[in-house]
């Protein structure tokens, strides 16, 4: 906040006067040996004395973390009818929103807020060469989560499906790739190779019947191979179109659950944004179309008998905004990417959603 920036400018100047005072200045003056050994007495003084204010800083910082985490968990534990998605789904005239408010988590909580999959370390990193499987839930019916960070932070929200409805859940989850027959370009030719094979991996252990259901998500952060992201939509449909026949040619049912708005079009990080309009959310929303973000995994969804698609935008945009702070809650930990808070908040609407498709689970 405001208040930390002010004291850090502060502790910077007075601690670069005085260093230059009894540090540099008298190592400029004079090569004698008690002025040498004053110099680095003096320099260790100061180091030390910073190191301490650094060491004093983070554990502050920490400890307002942590207080803001255990508000947030106390928040959600007695979730009013109007907490998280909630108030979108009764609407803001039913659960007005109030700007104003402390959200939780709070700013500096928030950056923290994220699935499970990220402790767990549960991402098939760049260059791509780890292929990580994590599994949460030990009921009978398997559900494997397949795609980048954009399905992972999904995952809060399934693991509350998973305990309600018997799922086991394995998780297949790259950093940035997405699992498609389109090669996507990375960094190196290296990593795009194996970004490439990373999703035929993937295919290979969940396109064959090995599992009652296949959830996937992907945001396309990177353009097609040798393409501009003008020019990427139409090949990157096709890619997933033909990856989702797979799965489906498999006889296993598949849900694409539609990527969310995209703040980081206007707004770099969500939580700096709250913390600098401190009782201002407001100032931190965006618009539907200023948000907006091609997706092309719902055009390339369309016509492949088994495979569903699951649009959820209405949880996190009106007709005309789209909240950064949505019943209290704050929706993103970055500019793209959900809190594990709110994720869960929609677990119940979007098991509705799911439960609307009749799939036959066993």
């Amino acid at each position: 906040g405001a208040l930390d920036k002010a004291a850090a400018l502060v502790a910077s100047i007075a601690l670069a006067g005085v260093t230059k005072t009894f540090v540099e200045d008298p190592f400029r003056r004079t090569r004698t040996p008690r002025a040498l050994i004053n110099t680095f007495r003096y320099g260790g003084v100061g180091m030390l004395t910073v190191g301490l204010a650094g060491a004093l800083w983070l554990y502050s910082a920490t400890d307002q973390v942590q207080a803001a985490e255990k508000v947030a968990a106390a928040a959600e534990a007695n979730a009013g009818p109007c907490f998280g998605a909630a108030s979108m789904a009764k609407g803001f005239s039913a659960c007005p929103q109030n700007p104003g408010v402390t959200p939780v988590p709070a700013p500096e909580a928030a950056k923290q807020d994220k699935s499970v999959a990220y402790q767990d370390n549960c991402w098939a990193d760049p260059p791509f060469t780890s292929h990580p499987v994590c599994t949460y839930g030990h009921g009978p019916i398997t559900v494997a989560l397949v795609g980048n960070s954009h399905a992972g932070h999904w995952l809060p929200a399934l693991n509350v499906l998973a305990a309600q409805r018997g799922w086991t859940i394995t998780t297949y989850l790259a950093s940035q790739c997405a699992p498609s027959n389109t090669r996507q370009q990375f960094a190196t030719a290296q990593m795009s190779q194996n970004c490439y094979h990373y999703g035929q991996w993937v295919l290979d252990r969940t396109a064959h019947g090995q599992y009652d259901l296949i959830i996937t998500s992907n945001r396309e952060s990177v353009p097609a191979l040798g393409r501009s992201f003008a020019s990427s939509q139409s090949v990157a449909e096709q890619g997933l179109h033909t990856y989702l026949q797979t799965w489906a040619a498999g006889g296993t049912p598949v849900l694409v659950l539609h990527d969310l708005p995209y703040p980081g079009k206007t707004i770099p990080n969500v939580p700096d944004c709250l913390a600098t309009n401190a009782g201002h959310a407001d100032r931190c929303a965006g618009t539907p179309a200023s948000w907006q973000w091609y997706y092309p995994y719902s055009a390339a969804a369309k016509g492949i008998p088994g495979v569903h698609v699951i649009d959820m935008t209405r949880y996190f945009c009106t007709a005309t905004t789209c909240p950064a702070v949505i019943g209290g809650v704050t929706v993103y930990f970055d500019s793209s990417h959900m809190t594990s808070t709110y994720s869960r908040s929609l677990a119940p609407y979007l098991g509705a959603e799911i439960g609307k498709l009749r799939l036959s689970l066993d």
